[in-house]
């Protein structure tokens, strides 16, 4: 009978420790999983401010206006008989 009672109380304690050890297993398995989440939900939000942005872009190209006056700003173009004045800074010097 002593000796059933300490097989019981051995194999009770080798299937505690494999429990505990198996919790300990999904714990970890759990955190780098809700890191990973956290990363893409991230990613995701980065991704939908740079839609939002890219929508927001496209609705101000399609207004002709808008189009024309990005058009000249960035590339410098003109209408025909237009001229063209171009002011630039004077560049600061150490010397002066």
């Amino acid at each position: 009978m002593c000796g059933m009672k300490i097989a019981a109380v051995i194999f009770l304690s080798v299937l505690l420790i494999l429990l505990v050890g198996e919790i300990r297993f999904f714990g970890q398995k759990n955190s780098e999983s809700e890191a990973r989440y956290q990363k893409v939900k991230a990613e995701l939000n980065q991704a939908q401010m740079d839609l939002n942005k890219a929508q927001a872009d496209l609705s101000y190209y399609l207004n002709p206006t808008n189009l024309e006056k990005e058009l000249r700003n960035r590339f410098n173009y003109r209408q025909v008989g237009e001229k063209m004045l171009i002011i630039v800074s004077p560049s600061s010097s150490t010397g002066q």
